[in-house]
């Protein structure tokens, strides 16, 4: 096999590349291990001396194909605390075990497996599948085997769709071929209908067809997959498409047709008429009348003939042709074509707009074409003010916020849409928002685009409609002339209880203002601000300000004295006293001396500088006080984070009060979406569609240094994240509690803060577990936790790391006995932790035979419902031998083996109904067994 890796330079190893390294490198390429441990014990050589970050010996032996006997002689000698590491190279993360994979050494992978190597072991962000996936090696021996020595499979299922789609690119058949029958109608599955069988649970027709659909769907089929299997002439991968597509056959047809259209237009090919001729050859296995596809050969024409007939604007002859050619005009589109879109742009009567719809009748309204621009039936009409037409397709299931693509900022909304493509108008935004049921969140989206540079239209002259016409809708009027006419009573606290919540509808955003006065558009300014519910103008003020300043620290550049400026200078045109402006000056310039005083470690002068100017650091960052609340700066985080001495941080913490306390930063891009309307799509990935990036001004900067900054925080969470031990002890010392609560919920614990922002590891959970942290809470909502979206109990080596922890203390309180509890076993069991499972066995400190009576008692019922209508059941394939294999602990897993060979030999001699999965397993640790003896 060619090289994997490239070394290029001889200092990729750690010590003098001498002439007694470079023998020892040939010893290995030539796999002369007798010779290899002779001569490190004659020259007293340390093997793991070669080891760096670009060079790893037994890597370097797997890579040259070495024997099973010469990487064991290199374990021997090199002393690996663990397997689970990898070396960069040539811009590449290397694993021993991913490299044993790519290529196809199992024998290998399995000394490293048995030497406990990971299977789902991350190279820095890169997993041991994405690997072999990049590295273009994947294949269906090794897939295979990954999944064969996986806890669990369920990691493959969402990768699946790439997976099939770079297969297909690649024409790598045997793959996808592999993919479909390993997970459609795979081994579990014909277990389960196998022991429906043998023990005779009835099942309806519709209980079977109902599995068979469950099974199919477990590949969703995407169109694109077609084209390619057709574009790479892999007739059998097409066939292989359709037979596990859920759809009915009619519907994927006239996809493809319109399809091969579509690249018959861009390319000037003959695809349509090729696709049509392998479906009556037979080569595609599609079951449709051929008289069918003989109509729809013919479909160009028809459709030219249709549109003759609609540029015409006549509806009866429009209905003839239709009858005489037994045609449906939904069959006459394509991906940049649609009769009732190019009939609306045309401007026809209404009376053939409603015929056409009528003809649409069982398809629904709320779907798009390309082109120029992306258009929807309802985008269409009211782009051209046809407000009748738009009130018939809303009223015949058109949907005034349905979006192209629903993303994170529903920017492809209709009024966003139109704003974008400069087709919003005066009169067609006001119907927008006069529609019953129009989202909120369309409203303040359109109302960021605004801000975009060179509007096409003033924007506050929509600004100034939204708040009219938005805010005292319609459906408002309607209602209070309905109170008023029917004399329902109503108080006037009622009355201004309505009031506001009607001009709640539009909450204001702090960025809105910003924008505004960036661009000098004070008018825009005064709009929001008569607007603005909230109670208090200075509050407003206030906020505005702490965004510019917060802009100062990152950027220099200095934005809020440009806002003072304009308060003083009255550009805005709204009364402040000058006193509130003063002090608004005053605060930013002591937060900004209080920094430099920490970033000098200079402890005497900002002790003096807080005397003089009578500043108390705790009330200076109290909640609801001018910082802390909305800009996430806090002098002791800020301290901590910024690699503050420990005498500073001990002179700040006796400023405070408490150390138990959580520090909010809403000023994100990432968690606050107020800002996305300075965002552009930038297509780096095809597969995602909702990265942006910020185009104009100043922002920019803004949002790359501080896209990824935690928006809350507490100070053990930054001196943990910032694996700062010495810090995390000063801190508890002086009272800061592990076991701190940011809130009320089970989410509100270090542990939980630390997994939401992706910070939590192995490292750091077993050191909060060793500062006290308390597991009985978590143990005690076990289930809850576990079917929280997202938990970190989820990971099986956070969960073993929390169990193992409280077993422990569990058996040390109880003088060594402690019992685990069977509703644990079952948790383990059904969520198929068996690391858990072999934990819960080794703990529990009754005989360990009646421990594994009890876990094969809860695994058949588990196998057996109570419920004998549902037929359902909870076993995955090979669920018993797949735990066996995974007990890393050899003594307890050959217990274990004898315990279930035991089992099988029992129930057989009583004559009692064999369980087929145990039979299944038995004979499984039984070849096993004896493939352990050969290779002995």
């Amino acid at each position: 096999m060619e090289s994997i890796i490239e070394y290029e330079e001889e200092n990729d190893i750690n010590v003098e590349f001498n002439d007694k390294y470079k023998y020892i490198l040939e010893l290995i390429k030539e796999n002369s291990v007798d010779e290899l441990c002779h001569y490190l014990h004659l020259n007293s050589i340390n093997l793991s001396q070669l080891n760096n970050e670009k060079f790893d010996i037994l890597i370097y032996a797997i890579e040259n194909d070495s024997s099973i006997a010469m990487l064991n002689c290199i374990l021997e000698q090199c002393h690996y605390k663990t397997l689970n590491y990898y070396i960069l190279k040539n811009y590449s993360y290397y694993s021993p075990l991913a490299l044993a994979l790519v290529k196809n050494r199992f024998d290998v992978a399995n000394v490293l497996l048995k030497n406990k190597a990971d299977i789902h072991y991350r190279m820095f962000d890169c997993s041991i599948y994405q690997f072999l996936f990049n590295k273009n090696a994947l294949n269906k021996h090794n897939l295979l085997y990954m999944l064969n020595n996986s806890i669990s499979i369920n990691w493959l299922q969402p990768k699946i769709p790439r997976l099939i789609e770079d297969c297909l690119y690649k024409r790598k058949n045997d793959l996808i071929q592999f993919i479909f029958y390993f997970f459609i109608f795979d081994v579990e599955f014909i277990l389960n209908f196998l022991k429906i069988y043998k023990t005779r649970i009835p099942l309806s027709s519709h209980q079977l067809n109902e599995k068979l659909l469950k099974e199919k769907g477990k590949i969703v089929v995407l169109d694109n997959w077609y084209n390619l299997a057709f574009e790479k002439e892999s007739y059998d991968i097409f066939n292989i498409l359709l037979k596990n597509d859920l759809r009915e056959q009619k519907i994927i047809l006239k996809i493809l047709l319109n399809s091969r259209e579509y690249i018959d237009q861009l390319f000037f090919a003959d695809n349509l008429n090729l696709f049509i001729n392998k479906i009556k050859s037979g080569e595609l296995h599609f079951d449709v009348d051929k008289n069918v596809l003989n109509v729809m050969m013919t479909a160009k024409e028809k459709r030219k003939k249709v549109v003759e007939i609609i540029d015409r604007n006549n509806t009866k002859e429009l209905e003839s042709y239709i009858d005489v050619n037994s045609i449906s005009l939904v069959d006459l589109n394509g991906h940049h074509f649609d009769v009732l879109i190019y009939g609306i742009e045309n401007h026809i009567s209404f009376e053939m707009i409603t015929y056409i719809v009528e003809q649409y009748s069982g398809t629904t309204l709320n779907y798009f074409i390309g082109g120029d621009f992306i258009k929807t039936p309802l985008s269409t009409a009211i782009s051209h003010n046809q407000f009748d037409v738009a009130d018939l397709l809303i009223k015949k299931g058109a949907d005034i916020n349905y979006c192209v693509f629903k993303g994170i900022t529903s920017r492809d909304s209709i009024p966003c849409y139109l704003y974008e493509n400069e087709l919003i108008n005066n009169s067609n935004l006001r119907y927008i928002l006069n529609c019953n049921g129009l989202d909120k969140e369309y409203v303040i989206n359109f109302i960021n685009m605004l801000s975009k540079k060179k509007p096409y239209t003033p924007p506050e002259a929509f600004l100034e409609i939204i708040m009219k016409h938005y805010i005292f809708d319609h459906d408002f009027i309607l209602h209070i002339l309905y109170v008023y006419k029917h004399g329902i009573p109503l108080s006037r606290e009622q009355l201004q209880h309505q009031i506001t919540k009607e001009k709640s509808k539009v909450p204001v955003r702090d960025w809105w203002y910003k924008k505004a006065l960036d661009k000098k558009n004070y008018r825009a300014f005064r709009i929001l601000f008569e607007h603005d519910q909230r109670p208090s103008k200075y509050q407003i003020l206030n906020k505005i300000f702490k965004l510019y300043d917060y802009y100062d620290r990152e950027n220099g550049c200095e934005k809020s004295n440009a806002f003072i400026f304009n308060l003083k200078n009255s550009n805005i045109n709204i009364p402040i006293e000058s006193s509130y402006i003063n002090g608004l000056s005053m605060l930013s310039k002591h937060r900004r001396n209080i920094v430099v005083f920490i970033y000098n470690d200079n402890i005497h002068g900002l002790e003096l500088y807080l005397k003089e100017n009578n500043i108390s650091l705790y009330s200076f960052n109290s909640e609801g006080n001018y910082w802390r609340s909305e800009d996430g700066f806090d002098i002791l985080i800020y301290a901590i984070e910024n690699d503050a001495s420990i005498p500073m941080l001990q002179f700040i913490i006796n400023q405070y009060e408490h150390l138990n306390y959580f520090n909010c930063c809403y000023f994100n891009y990432k968690y606050d979406y107020d800002y996305h309307h300075d965002f552009k799509r930038y297509p780096y990935d095809s597969m995602l569609s909702n990265y942006y990036y910020v185009t104009e001004d100043d922002d920019s900067n803004y949002y790359f240094n501080n896209a990824y900054k935690i928006p809350m925080r507490t100070p053990l969470f930054s001196a943990i994240t910032g694996k700062k031990e010495s810090i995390i002890n000063l801190l508890i010392e002086n009272g800061a509690d592990i076991n701190y609560q940011i809130n009320h919920r089970l989410d509100g614990d270090i542990v939980h803060l630390l997994y939401q922002f992706n910070h939590l590891s192995e490292e750091n959970l077993k050191l909060i577990l060793n500062h006290g942290y308390q597991t009985q809470d978590t143990i005690d909502h076990l289930e809850e936790e576990l079917e929280r979206e997202p938990s970190y109990l989820t990971n099986f080596n956070f969960i073993e790391i929390i169990f193992r922890h409280y077993l422990k203390e569990a058996k040390r309180r109880n003088n060594n006995v402690f019992i685990v509890k069977r509703e644990w076993f079952r948790m383990a069991l059904q969520h198929k932790i068996f690391n858990l499972l072999e934990l819960f066995i080794k703990y529990d400190s009754r005989e360990r035979t009646s421990v594994l009576d009890q876990l094969y008692d809860l695994y058949e019922e588990n196998n057996h419902p109570q419920d004998s209508h549902t037929n359902s059941c909870s076993t995955s394939y090979g669920e018993i031998y797949l735990f066996v294999n995974m007990t890393k602990d050899e003594e307890l897993k050959k217990e274990i083996e004898n315990y279930l060979i035991t089992k099988n030999n029992s129930l057989n001699k009583r004559k009692k109904k064999t369980n087929i999965h145990l039979t299944s397993t038995v004979e499984k640790l039984d070849t096993s067994k004896r493939k352990r003896k050969t290779n002995t």
